[in-house]
This record gives structure tokens, C-alpha cells and sequence, in this order.
């Protein structure tokens, strides 16, 4: 397998979504639901997965505000609408393609959704009959401020 570049800054592989081979182990794709995350939308959120005329899909209700619909075979993004309020970063719908918009600063600046995400622990689920997709959703933004951090080196070892 060839080597991977490290992105400055992207944290690759949290916020995702990794399809392995199961013969060896390897990555065969992945996809990042938010990169470079500092809103604390984790997607950590349940995969469906839908089978749609033949099409194997993959839908994930994100935190961060978005539906993501992938082709589960190779990672494809299909579709990325925003099914809640989402001031953070607009995702481009056909190329998956991220825009910030806000981040966290120390004045404080509201930006949705809050903490909770737009979706939390509470499962999505699909209806094979009707072909819809539910969702639970949190409708709260929240201010974000960023701080300096103390540094807590050796706390556990009293020094």
C-alpha cells in the first residue's frame, strides 16, 4: 500500500467513515463527514444502509447538520443536503467539498448547530416501503469561545 500524506491541519480519519477489506485489513475508502473539526461534532453517528434500485447507498445523519449519502461500494459522495440549521460550513452537494463559515473565537460567536449536534444519540432510521429516511433533530445553536488552555503536563504524576 502506498504511503499516505499527512494534511496539516485535516485530522484524517476521525469525523469518518472507513470501509475495510475484510480479507486484509486495508482501507478500500473513507470519507470525512468534518474536517479539521472544532465544533465537537465527532461523527460518531449510526450508518444506514440503504438498498435503492439496485444502488447500495450509505446514509449518515451527521452532527455537524447534514445528510450524507455516499455509494457504500467505492465512497462516493452522492448527495450532502443540510436537514438542520448549519451556520459552521456549507458542504458542497456534488463534490463533498467543505466551506467554513465560523469558527469558535474568543469575543464568542453563535454558531449552529450547538454542542449536542443536529443529531445526537437518538437512531435515523429508513423505510424500505415509503423510501424515506427519519431523523430526530436538535434544533439549538450555541456560543462558542475559544480560551488559552492550562497546560496540565505531569498532573497525574503531582509535578
Amino acid at each position: 500500500m502506498a504511503a499516505r500524506r499527512r494534511v496539516a491541519g485535516a485530522n484524517l480519519f476521525t469525523d469518518s467513515v472507513r470501509a475495510l477489506n475484510p480479507a486484509d485489513g486495508s482501507i478500500r475508502w473513507h470519507y470525512q463527514w468534518t474536517p479539521h473539526d472544532v465544533w465537537d461534532y465527532d461523527g460518531v453517528n449510526e450508518n444506514i444502509l440503504v438498498d435503492d434500485g439496485g444502488r447500495k447507498r450509505l446514509a449518515h445523519f451527521d452532527k455537524n447538520g447534514y445528510l450524507f449519502l455516499l455509494d457504500r461500494t467505492n465512497g462516493t459522495l452522492v448527495r450532502a443536503p443540510p436537514f438542520a440549521k448549519a451556520t459552521w460550513g456549507d458542504i458542497d452537494a456534488t463534490t463533498g467539498k467543505v466551506t467554513v463559515r465560523q469558527t469558535p473565537t474568543a469575543q464568542g460567536v453563535e454558531i449552529c448547530p450547538g454542542p449536542a449536534g443536529a443529531k445526537e444519540w437518538v437512531h435515523a432510521s429508513y423505510n424500505q416501503k415509503t423510501r424515506l429516511l427519519y431523523v430526530p433533530v436538535i434544533d439549538r445553536c450555541a456560543t462558542y469561545k475559544t480560551k488559552p488552555a492550562e497546560s496540565r503536563r505531569n498532573h497525574l504524576l503531582g509535578r
